[in-house]
C-alpha cells in the first residue's frame, strides 16, 4: 500500500498563501524554505481539493486553526469535531475488517462512511472520523468515481495504531465511549454481526405479536436483498448495471417510497426519523415500508438476471 502522509507544513502553508493572503516569499521565509519549494507544496494542496473529502478537510482546517500553534494530528482532529483518542479508537475497533485484502473504506457525500468487505457492508462509522482517518495518513484513496471515494488502510496506521486497547487518560474533547463488548475469539466478521440495523428492525417487527401489520419472511428477505443491492449499486458507480436497476426501481416505485426504502435500508435511519423528516403521522412510515417491499416484489425487479448475478450469495 501506498504510505502516502499528511504533509502538515505543506497545509499551513497553502492556508496562509491562499486564504490569509500572505505573499509567498514570507511564507517561504517562515519555513526556511526557497518560495519555488513552497510554492510546489500549495499546488499539491490545491490538487487535493478536486477530492470532495479533502475539501471538506482542508476547510475545517481553515476555519479552526489559530496561526500560531502548528498543525498536528489534535488540531487535525479537533477541526473534525472529535479528538485523536476517538479517532484511534474507532480505527482499532475496524481494523480486523480493513487489514483485509478486499476491504475498503466507502465515503459518500451526505451520508456515514462503510466498511466494506468484498463488496460487502460491514460497518458504518461516523463520516468526519473517516475523515480524520484520511487527514492522519491512515487511509489512501484507491478508487474514485462520481458518488463514491474507495480508500483502504496504510502501511502508517497499521504501525501507529497499538493492538492493545487505548487507556483514555486525557478527555481532550466529549465524544462518545463504544459499548464494551465480551472477548469472543471466535466470532467472525460477517454481514450478520455488523451493520444489519434496518433488516433487524424488520426482524423484531415480526415477532410483536400484537402488531396489527405483520412482516412477513418475504418481505424481510425482500428487504435484505434489497440493501444488498443499493450498497453495491453505491460501490460499482455511474453506468454501473446495478445503478441502473436502482433508477428504474425509483421509477417504478415513485420518488417518496423509493426515498423511504433509500433512507430505511441504505442510511439506516429508523422509522420514527423518517416520519419526523418527512412530517408523516406517527406509525405510518410503517405502512408505507411494507408496501413498498410488496411493490418491489410485485414488478419482480429483483428476480431480473443482472441482479441475480449480484445477489447471488
Amino acid at each position: 500500500m501506498t504510505n502516502r502522509l499528511l504533509n502538515p507544513q505543506a497545509i499551513e502553508a497553502y492556508i496562509l498563501h491562499t486564504v490569509d493572503s500572505v505573499p509567498m516569499r514570507e511564507v517561504a521565509c517562515k519555513y526556511g524554505r526557497g518560495p519555488s519549494a513552497i510554492l510546489h507544496q500549495v499546488h499539491k494542496i490545491e490538487g487535493l481539493q478536486d477530492n470532495p473529502d479533502w475539501d471538506i478537510i482542508l476547510n475545517k482546517l481553515a476555519d479552526y486553526w489559530d496561526r500560531k500553534a502548528e498543525l498536528d494530528r489534535t488540531v487535525v482532529c479537533k477541526a473534525l469535531g472529535t479528538n485523536t483518542v476517538a479517532v484511534m479508537q474507532e480505527l482499532q475497533r475496524n481494523l480486523p475488517l480493513l487489514v483485509r485484502d478486499d476491504a475498503i473504506v466507502a465515503i459518500t457525500d451526505g451520508c456515514m462512511a462503510g466498511i466494506f468487505v468484498d463488496n460487502e457492508v460491514m460497518r458504518r462509522t461516523e463520516r468526519l472520523t473517516a475523515l480524520a482517518w484520511i487527514a492522519t495518513g491512515w487511509l489512501i484513496l484507491v478508487r474514485s468515481s462520481s458518488r463514491v471515494r474507495r480508500y483502504q488502510v496504510t502501511d502508517r496506521a497499521l504501525e501507529e495504531v497499538p493492538e492493545k486497547p487505548i487507556v483514555k487518560e486525557v478527555d481532550v474533547s466529549p465524544a462518545p465511549r463504544p459499548k464494551p463488548q465480551a472477548p469472543n475469539k471466535s466470532r467472525q466478521y460477517t454481514r450478520q454481526a455488523w451493520g444489519n440495523e434496518p433488516i433487524d428492525r424488520l426482524r423484531l417487527m415480526k415477532r410483536k405479536a400484537n402488531n396489527s401489520l405483520k412482516v412477513t419472511d418475504k418481505e424481510i428477505s425482500t428487504a435484505q436483498a434489497l440493501r444488498f443491492l443499493m450498497h453495491q449499486a453505491e460501490l460499482d458507480g455511474k453506468g454501473s448495471s446495478t445503478l441502473m436497476l436502482v433508477v428504474e426501481m425509483e421509477k417504478r416505485l415513485g420518488k417518496e417510497m423509493f426515498n423511504l426504502l433509500y433512507d430505511f435500508l441504505h442510511r439506516n435511519r429508523g422509522l420514527e426519523q423518517i416520519e419526523k423528516d418527512y412530517s408523516w403521522p406517527a406509525r405510518s412510515a410503517k405502512v408505507v415500508l411494507l408496501v413498498a417491499l410488496q411493490q418491489v416484489d410485485h414488478f419482480g425487479l429483483l428476480e431480473r438476471e443482472e441482479f441475480a448475478s449480484v445477489a447471488a450469495e
